[in-house]
């Protein structure tokens, strides 16, 4: 979950797409960043990470 809890924080390619599904994210507290990972559902974190894969691949 430690990508997951980074990309929270800061896109790797330096800016995130509009579409970007963690984007909404952004507001949120570092320790709401936190209790949000630790609490997120198997499938919605698969769906995040393959999100950031692909677009990671594609940039």
């Amino acid at each position: 979950m430690t990508i997951l809890f980074g990309i929270l924080y800061s896109c790797p390619a330096g800016k995130r797409l509009p579409d970007y599904p963690v984007k909404g994210f952004d507001h949120l507290s570092p320790k709401e960043k936190f209790d949000f990972v630790d609490e997120i559902e198997k499938e919605e974190l698969l769906s995040l990470l393959n999100y950031h894969y692909k677009c990671s691949k594609e940039r």
